[in-house]
């Protein structure tokens, strides 16, 4: 979405990010899409450290068995996010929650509905992390 108003904007996405400071970046930010313990470790001994696994196309559980499976594997400082892309719901995210522990996962990607802001915001409320992105295609839709 943001590369696509730099594109519009006719301006370089580091110098659209960096609000006109044209520095050049020195860092770059490598997240691992992971599925399985094995390619976990595998990745791992790579050097990847922050990872995003697919939920929400099993039920629940097996989800949940995934994830604690490639866990497991990971260091206490690894970060993963898990992005449900809308197919969970609001009890499903809490149960993920309190089965994986508080501080294990950065945030929860898009578990809901894109049009459920309210469902949402009631995670956040609970001190879930939540990230959303499916419904955001400008800028004026951040409003």
């Amino acid at each position: 979405m943001i590369q696509n108003e730099a594109q519009r904007a006719s301006t370089p996405l580091r110098t659209f990010l960096s609000a006109g400071d044209a520095a050049p970046m020195n860092s770059v930010l490598v997240r691992a899409l992971v599925c399985s313990k094995d390619e976990a470790i595998a990745l791992r001994s790579e050097g990847i450290r922050d990872w995003k696994m697919k939920v929400g196309g099993d039920d629940l559980a097996t989800d949940l068995e995934r994830v604690q499976d490639v866990l497991s594997v990971l260091e206490p400082e690894d970060r993963i996010t898990l992005d449900a892309n809308e197919g969970w719901t609001i009890e499903d995210v809490k149960r993920a929650h309190d089965t994986l522990g508080a501080g294990r996962i950065t945030w929860f990607e898009q578990p809901l509905d894109r049009q459920d802001l309210q469902g949402h915001a009631s995670l956040r409320s609970l001190g879930i992390p939540i990230a959303i992105d499916e419904g955001i295609e400008t800028l004026a839709d951040l409003d």
